[in-house]
């Protein structure tokens, strides 16, 4: 497809506009068509940009740091989420709707979930959240402007934690169950601060789990760990029983086919009733 073909693309419009905060100048040189081109498709596509909380407020008192819910959102950011400090707006993008529409619900906000085309017909769904006091309090978790230099919030309590631990999970890990006594979760980082913060909550919390580090070996020296976390069935079942609507969907339900399996075999865990 040419590059001026693209500008037709209402998907792939939005994306350069809205997603990566591109001006219609940097359009133009992307797509060889001049300024007035570029903005007779964006008008076309009616593709505008609001200033932030302007048109789709969000209930500010929502960023409420004692809320599981909250941290399950800051957890889903801080492993798919970008930030436009500019703009004071707040955007996560992925391929599952079901937590953004949880997420939305949360902080009271009508605005719209959009289903993003890459051009290659695969999909993936963007929640662009406005607001000052949000960004004020995510921008507080990066040492510098590099997402990769994040640090691990402080959890509230237990729960705090578990829902954090899900939402980053989610966005970004994995889950395995091979028995009973073998379940564990696996992620990496490139944030050496994300890591190190992490373990001493996590282990205050599970401090009987083992924690396996692997670091990776990139051509370009940059730092970069995957953890596995092995701490017994029992522990997924805690990190995942609670508010199921925060969640991605399909995740979820193949962890709950694999817990129904270990209860048939091993009999009733010691734990609350499953979701």
């Amino acid at each position: 497809m040419e590059a001026k073909q693209l500008l037709q693309q209402r998907d792939w419009l939005y994306a350069k506009f809205i997603t990566e905060d591109l001006k219609n100048s940097e359009i133009s040189v992307l797509t060889g068509v001049s300024r007035k081109g570029v903005e007779y498709w964006l008008k076309k596509h009616g593709i505008k940009k609001f200033k932030a909380g302007y048109k789709y407020p969000i209930n500010e008192s929502k960023i409420d740091v004692t809320s599981p819910e909250f941290m399950y959102f800051v957890g889903l950011f801080i492993a798919d989420g970008t930030m436009n400090r500019k703009n004071k707006r707040a955007t996560i993008k992925i391929k599952d709707i079901e937590p953004l529409e949880a997420i939305k619900a949360y902080f009271e906000t009508t605005v719209p979930i959009t289903k993003i085309d890459d051009g290659y017909h695969n999909f993936n769904y963007e929640l662009r959240l406005s607001s000052k006091t949000l960004t004020d309090y995510l921008g507080k978790l990066y040492t510098d402007n590099k997402t990769s230099d994040v640090v691990w919030p402080t959890a509230h309590n237990k729960d705090c934690f578990n829902m954090l631990f899900r939402g980053f999970i989610d966005g970004d890990g994995s889950v395995e169950i091979k028995s009973y006594a073998s379940a564990y979760f696996r992620f990496g980082s490139a944030s050496k601060n994300l890591i190190e913060l992490f373990l001493c909550q996590y282990l205050i919390y599970y401090p009987t789990a083992v924690i396996n580090r692997y670091k990776a070996s990139l051509k370009s020296n940059k730092y970069f760990e995957h953890l596995e976390l092995r701490n017994g069935f029992n522990h997924l079942v805690e990190v995942y029983q609670e508010h199921p609507a925060f969640a991605i969907k399909r995740k979820r339900d193949k962890i709950k086919l694999l817990i129904d399996d270990i209860v048939q075999t091993y009999g009733i865990i010691n734990h609350k009733r499953w979701g």
